[in-house]
């Protein structure tokens, strides 16, 4: 039976999580939960920075962090981050960054936040079980696909290249978009569908279970670099809260330089991230029983891998300085799938 395909955001984001559970119960912040604890923007406030993120690879952004309780980490992003956008409580925000920008642009509730960074470039992938590469010499409207986060710059991608560069037509109908990419991850060993969509580290994670077993048919990046003139699928994005970041101007400089710091790290001193990993899985707490590190949402054999991955920078992170314009990266890319550039106010100056 025909399905129809649920994408479930955070392509940003996402990497192999595998439990099917939110790494956190909390639900989005109401205002009056409100992480400020002074009023004070001087260097020395004590402040309770709160911010939320999707499972995946873009927590490999906060490493060091795993034991910090105001982090909100959730495999389900579309049911617990998207929300937070229009809550409009959390300090900070990490989400497929286009997407991101395209609910403050639809929601006014949402327009409190600002870009600040671009996390990453994340690997999407086409696989498939059932069919080899070679077999797609046209499109079989029989065939399913299951994917994640419909608004998600990967099924966005997906959607462009299948009707504009492989004359495939419109995909949509076959096509089930999860809520996130755990679904997706957990639907493979069934079958049950003819292609599957992933993202790393979930791909890689599977391909080394799987093998030969799991055809590749589409790498999503070169395909979309090919088709338009070398340009990146950019992922997850980091946002702030505008009005808190000018009330508490010091704390937020601080938690951004951290960021900055990290992300240089991973792609030049990988063995930081690892040796974090590898200390927040010594607490059992912290690790499911499937071998899942429940804040990060992926193996805790990552730690092991983590230091040959990134030496071809296989997550695609940003290090400080990366990216020259954030507004340029998020409207070139919109122009490209045809939608609208955005207003520079949306973008951290």
């Amino acid at each position: 039976m025909k399905k129809n395909l649920i994408l479930a955001f955070s392509c940003m984001m996402l990497l192999s999580s595998c439990g099917g559970q939110p790494s956190s119960s909390e639900a989005p912040l109401s205002e009056d939960a409100s992480s400020v604890a002074t009023e004070s923007s001087s260097a020395s406030e004590a402040y309770d920075f709160k911010w939320v993120t999707p499972t995946g690879a873009p927590t490999l952004a906060f490493y060091d962090e795993g034991n910090n309780d105001n982090w909100v980490s959730a495999s389900n992003p579309a049911e617990v981050v998207v929300p937070s956008f229009a809550a409009n409580s959390y300090d900070a925000i990490v989400f497929d960054g286009v997407s991101g920008l395209n609910l403050m642009t639809k929601n006014a509730k949402a327009a409190n936040y600002k870009l600040a960074r671009w996390i990453n470039n994340l690997g999407f992938y086409v696989v498939s079980l059932k069919h080899t590469k070679e077999e797609l010499t046209s499109w079989n409207p029989s065939w399913t696909i299951d994917a994640f986060v419909k608004t998600g710059n990967c099924a966005r991608v997906l959607m462009d290249l299948a009707k504009n560069s492989w004359n495939y037509g419109d995909i949509s109908s076959q096509t089930t978009f999860e809520t996130g990419l755990d679904a997706v991850v957990s639907n493979v060993p069934t079958n049950g569908y003819d292609f599957f969509v992933l993202a790393d580290p979930a791909y890689t994670t599977l391909k080394g279970k799987l093998g030969d077993k799991l055809h590749d048919i589409y790498n999503l990046n070169e395909e979309w670099a090919h088709y338009h003139n070398g340009m990146a699928i950019p992922s997850a994005g980091l946002f702030v809260n505008a009005a808190k970041y000018e009330a508490h101007t010091a704390a937020y400089t601080e938690f951004l330089n951290k960021t900055d710091d990290r992300l240089t790290a991973l792609v030049e001193q990988p063995q930081k991230a690892a040796d974090a990993l590898k200390e927040y899985a010594k607490d059992a707490r912290h690790v499911s029983s499937d071998g899942t590190l429940i804040k990060f949402g992926f193996a805790s054999t990552m730690a092991e891998k983590l230091p040959v991955l990134q030496k071809t920078n296989k997550f695609g992170f940003l290090k400080k300085g990366a990216v020259a314009d954030n507004k340029a990266v998020a409207n070139e890319f919109s122009k490209a799938l045809g939608g609208k550039e955005f207003a520079s106010s949306m973008f951290l100056a």
